[in-house]
């Protein structure tokens, strides 16, 4: 799915979209491969990575609702939540953490462009 994704990315600039923004939960080491496709296809190419962070109070809330079938389980949205996503690549060390709990998606994103 992450090659799937990073072609859509690709047509979405070359229609003259920008920014281009990418959500997933990136577990593990999943970023570093992402970004590596990436950068394959385009070396130049300009990427903010930023985590998204909320109170285990907001995250629960958030969770209570959801309707079904949304994904619900807090343990593993907690686990989620509170891993920061990538290991070790570089640009994930600068990278800033975006605390949502007390924010709009739209005030959100006020923040970040």
């Amino acid at each position: 799915m992450l090659q799937v994704s990073t072609k859509l990315v690709f047509e979405f600039l070359s229609f003259g979209f920008n920014p281009v923004i990418v959500v997933d939960t990136f577990s593990g080491d999943k970023i570093n491969r992402y970004l590596e496709t990436l950068y394959q296809h385009d070396e130049n190419l300009a990427i903010k990575i930023i985590g998204l962070y909320t109170t285990d109070e907001e995250l629960k809330r958030r969770l209570d609702l959801r309707t079904s079938p949304e994904f619900k389980d807090f343990p593993i949205c907690k686990r989620l939540n509170a891993s920061k996503p990538g290991g070790f690549h570089p640009q994930l060390l600068t990278e800033p953490y975006l605390t949502i709990s007390r924010h709009t998606a739209l005030q959100s994103c006020s923040y970040l462009f």
